[in-house]
């Protein structure tokens, strides 16, 4: 906590812009599972024009790539929350705890004003509540498994007394209309259940491939490619 602390301080006691990019590169290292992540993490913070932050809260401003001129210039205003710094619950993943031990929850809105008011998030990675349990703040709709068919998903959760409402929704993305769940079949790299995204529209589960990585990995391939387009895995 004591090196966060300091970390934020840094970003803050930064006299010009490159100075806070040079301390918040630092501070996210800790989203970095591979060198790949290093060099997307990089990329991103290279867009940065503005940085803030609130207690140990952190507030990053970014342009988003597809704002069509600079009179209608739009920002990603990304939020990072503050430590959860009480017991997790058993079933939140090491991935998961390393980040949110750090900032709890992370979440972007669209905003043409650095000061500007923020009703909702487009995107967001929900965080733990008091109970150290992932919070989905009742975005999810776990019927939308069953409804798209999902047959082999669906016999697999049968066949170990579990049903649709016991997959875990950890996020939301696309103005808030489609999810981030934890695929209850697949694992990534870290031997994880895999987060996948879910789309609102077919529902389909296990036609998409699940990230590798674990939240780390997925929070900064998610912010670079939503935006400012960077794709690279």
């Amino acid at each position: 906590m004591q090196a966060m602390a300091n970390q934020l301080e840094a970003i803050n006691n930064a006299t010009n812009l490159e100075g806070k990019k040079e301390a918040l590169l630092k501070h996210l290292d800790f989203l970095c599972e591979t060198d790949q992540c290093k060099g997307i993490l990089g990329q991103l913070i290279n867009e940065v024009v503005e940085v803030r932050t609130n207690g140990n809260e952190l507030i990053v401003f970014i342009p988003w790539e597809y704002t069509e001129n600079d009179d209608e210039k739009q920002y990603a205003r990304i939020v990072f929350g503050e430590p959860f710094t009480k017991t997790f619950h058993s079933g939140v993943p090491e991935s998961f705890r390393h980040v949110f031990s750090r900032h709890n929850g992370v979440a972007y809105s669209f905003v043409f004003d650095w000061n500007e008011e923020v009703e909702y998030y487009t995107w967001r990675f929900f965080g733990v509540s008091e109970e150290g349990k992932i919070d989905s703040n009742g975005h999810w709709e776990s019927e939308a498994i069953e409804e798209g068919g999902n047959e082999e998903v669906m016999e697999f959760l049968e066949e170990r007394g579990k049903s649709a409402a016991d997959v875990q929704c950890v996020g939301i993305f696309d103005e808030s209309q489609n999810w981030y769940l934890l695929h209850p079949m697949k694992r990534n790299a870290r031997g994880e259940n895999a987060i996948v995204q879910f789309d609102h529209g077919d529902c389909d589960m296990e036609s998409n491939a699940p990230f590798s990585n674990g939240l780390g990995g997925v929070v900064i391939r998610e912010l670079a490619y939503w935006i400012r387009n960077i794709n690279e895995g």
